[in-house]
C-alpha cells in the first residue's frame, strides 16, 4: 500500500510530507510511528527531532512482491564510529576509567520490517589510534577534557 506521512520538525515547526509503499499486511500508523521515532534516536548535530502528524493510505491496492524466492545470506561487516559523551568525576582518571568501563552494550537499530537480523555485536572502545600512514574513519586517541567544576 502507498501511504504519506505528514511530519513536523520540531524545531522549526515546519510540516512536510513523505510518501513509502509497503506491505499491505503492516499497520501504516505503526511503521510510521517506528521510522519517526528511529529517526529522532539517530539525530546527527544541527538535525531537528520529528513529530509525525498524521499517516494517510493514499492506495490499499500497492503490493510489493518479490519475483525470486528468498535465499538466506549470512556474513559480518566491520564498523566504525565516534561517541561523544559527558561524564561526572572527580578527576580525568577516574573519568576515563568511568568511561571505559560503564559501557555495557552497543544497540544497533534495524528499520521496520526488515528481514536483517543481527546475531551478534562485537565491540570495544579505542584509547589510542595506530600510528603510521595508514588511517580509519572515525578512529581516534581517546580525548577527554575538563569543562567546569560543579
Amino acid at each position: 500500500m502507498k501511504i504519506k506521512l505528514t511530519v513536523k520538525s520540531v524545531n522549526t515547526g515546519n510540516t512536510f510530507d513523505e510518501s513509502y509503499t509497503i506491505n499491505n499486511d503492516i499497520n501504516p500508523q505503526v511503521y510510521a510511528q517506528n521510522m519517526i521515532d528511529n529517526y529522532n534516536r539517530t539525530l546527527r548535530p544541527n538535525e531537528s527531532a520529528r513529530e509525525l502528524i498524521d499517516v494517510e493510505i493514499l492506495d490499499k491496492c500497492i503490493e510489493i512482491k518479490s519475483e525470486q524466492p528468498l535465499k538466506e545470506f549470512y556474513g559480518s561487516v566491520s564498523f566504525a564510529g565516534r561517541m561523544t559523551f559527558t561524564v561526572k568525576a572527580t578527576s580525568k582518571e577516574e573519568a576515563k576509567k568511568l568511561v571505559f568501563e560503564d559501557i555495557d552494550c552497543l544497540n544497533i537499530d534495524l528499520v521496520a520490517d526488515t528481514t536483517l537480523e543481527v546475531q551478534d555485536t562485537e565491540w570495544g572502545l579505542i584509547a589510542e589510534a595506530r600510528q603510521g600512514n595508514v588511517s580509519q574513519p572515525y578512529i581516534n586517541d581517546f580525548e577527554i577534557k575538563e569543562e567546569k567544576e560543579l
